[in-house]
């Protein structure tokens, strides 16, 4: 498809060349569900999706899901040669208070490693204690207790590259919350 992939001009795509797979990343995925046309588009001729570059949110997989019948398989691969190699499910992107999140490796200042997650609530959520033991606890219940982020920080807005993505160099550069103590 020429051009830039924007909701309604994938949609028209969709509709005219009646695809079966579907590639696309969450930015995509995102608009295309928030769309209002997305709700009479026919898109009964995708049978699969993939996802990729990073974590949907559990609100958009739904919606996918209700639009074509199935949910996207999120994956990390090489998109030029349209392989995946790694397909995984993240877990703090299923959060019910959790718009969108980040999750990077921290080095602290005696050079060992923990886990740092940038957040963006849901609107109209404030953080605060509330919301960092709520995080941590979600973790805890569902991966190995060890896994969780020892580092929350929370923004407005998660930066992105050109091409939609988290900029994940962005958020590594920014100034980060003191480390608490392991």
């Amino acid at each position: 498809m020429p051009g830039q992939p924007r909701a309604e001009a994938v949609l028209d795509t969709i509709g005219t060349y009646r695809p079966t797979v579907f590639f696309g990343l969450p930015t995509l995925f995102t608009s295309i569900t928030r769309h209002p046309a997305a709700q009479s588009a026919d898109l009964s001729s995708i049978r699969q999706s993939m996802s990729a570059a990073e974590i949907l949110s559990e609100e958009v997989y739904k919606a996918w899901v209700a639009l074509t019948g199935h949910g996207p398989t999120e994956g990390l691969g090489s998109t030029e040669l349209l392989h995946v190699y790694l397909s995984n499910r993240r877990c703090l992107a299923e959060h019910p208070d959790i718009h969108e999140v980040c999750v990077l490796a921290h080095e602290l200042a005696d050079k060992r490693m923990t886990l740092r997650a940038v957040v963006h609530l849901r609107d109209g959520l404030e953080p605060g204690e509330w919301s960092d033991a709520s995080i941590k606890a979600f973790v805890k219940e569902r991966l190995q207790p060890f896994k969780y982020p020892r580092l929350i920080e929370y923004c407005a807005a998660l930066p992105k590259t050109g091409t939609g993505k988290i900029d994940r160099r962005a958020l590594a550069q920014a100034p980060q919350t003191p480390a608490p103590a392991l």
